[in-house]
């Protein structure tokens, strides 16, 4: 009689399968139900994620609209953009020109036209003279208020634009440093105020000679890198434009 041996394969059920494979398949199938259900979160959080970052980038254009509405259009940004180029590239000739000390000297004389020193030198002889000429002591505070106006809007518009002066590359015999802000030039104004100031004042065929002080400023203070050329043109003509209007009005005043 042969004793049956025994067997380490699991039983079978009705079908043939073992117990193992079932296992292993019940096991693959609730791997393949984790997985189907992390993508499902996944995808989940990541449209919520989605979500939350498009509410926020739409937050972020409302306030970036509301601030837009307090400054510059684009079109007027960009068309100051471009003139600001324009302008240094019109400057670059006279700012890295190097000539020679001799000439370099009349560029300085000319920067230093219309310094402090200066312009109380030119406001204290006008003085004089308008005093004398006309024996009137408000005739003689007209230069004190054409002086007093032009370095007022000068130090008023320096700060509201506040345009950083040109760098210094070329090399100089001279060095003229400036503190403050470029836009406009206070030179370039008060040469125009000076140079319309001697036209309308004075009767004598020479007076008309006094519009060269305004170019002869100009260039110095562009050469010496402490202005760009639109700086000194709009300081120029804001000075001619004070020097009017203040002649028209002392002349309704007091004639």
């Amino acid at each position: 009689m042969s004793v049956a041996k025994e067997s380490n394969i699991p039983p079978k059920d009705d079908f043939g399968t073992n117990k193992l494979e079932m296992y292993n398949i019940q096991l693959s199938i609730n791997e393949k139900n984790k997985q189907n259900l992390d993508e499902k979160q996944n995808k989940k959080d990541l449209k919520e994620l989605s979500i939350q970052i498009e509410e926020n980038y739409n937050q972020y254009q409302n306030k970036q609209i509301k601030k837009s509405k307090f400054n510059l259009p684009n079109i007027l940004k960009n068309s100051l953009k471009y003139l600001d180029n324009l302008d240094k590239e019109i400057s670059k000739p006279l700012h890295t020109y190097s000539p020679s000390f001799k000439i370099e000297c009349i560029f300085y004389c000319f920067a230093r036209l219309f310094n402090i020193d200066t312009v109380i030198i030119y406001l204290v002889t006008t003085l004089i003279y308008s005093f004398y000429k006309y024996k009137n002591g408000y005739i003689a505070l007209i230069p004190i208020c054409h002086v007093i106006c032009g370095a007022l809007f000068t130090l008023l518009s320096k700060n509201a634009i506040k345009r950083p002066r040109p760098i210094l590359t070329t090399k100089r015999y001279f060095i003229l440093k400036e503190k403050s802000h470029s836009m406009p030039s206070g030179d370039s104004l008060q040469a125009g105020i000076f140079a319309t100031m001697i036209i309308l004042y004075f009767n004598n065929d020479f007076r008309y000679f006094s519009i060269l002080l305004v170019p002869a400023a100009i260039s110095g203070r562009i050469f010496y890198n402490l202005h760009y050329c639109f700086d000194c043109l709009i300081g120029a003509t804001i000075g001619i434009t004070i020097s009017i209007l203040t002649y028209v009005v002392i002349n309704r005043i007091f004639f």
